[in-house]
């Protein structure tokens, strides 16, 4: 992951996140972070602000911003959105209750709480059918 894509997915996650302190508390630290590089630049302080509301609409003008002043170089921001990103990965891991990852191939599955499946597999005579 390129370092523009880790600061993104960083502040994607922290403002994403359950108010986990110490989640908050790195995200608030990266914010502040990029503030300071930020200073002066009143576009690009819109950008960061706006950005945490909707994502999908200022990701383009932050990602440029965070380029002109060298935000993607500057190893103390990396350093804050590595920790973001690994604090929001494990919070949530351990506050989801299903954490499901597949890889191959999948020929049934069933998620939940006392679930019961019969699987068949191969061909089926007529009377078992």
């Amino acid at each position: 992951m390129d370092s523009i894509t880790l600061i993104l997915t960083a502040l994607t996650a922290g403002a994403a996140s359950p108010k986990v302190t110490a989640v908050q508390d790195a995200y608030t630290e990266l914010k502040t972070l990029i503030q300071l590089k930020f200073e002066g630049k009143h576009i690009a302080v819109i950008a960061l602000t706006e950005f945490e509301k909707r994502p999908e609409i200022w990701k383009a003008p932050l990602e440029e911003e965070l380029r002109k002043t060298g935000s993607e170089q500057d190893e103390k921001i990396i350093v804050e959105a590595k920790k973001v990103v690994a604090l929001s990965q494990d919070k949530q891991i351990t506050t989801g209750k299903y954490n499901m990852q597949m890889t191959g191939n999948v020929q049934g599955i069933v998620i939940g709480d006392n679930q019961q499946m019969t699987m068949s597999f191969g061909n089926i005579s007529k009377e078992n059918r």
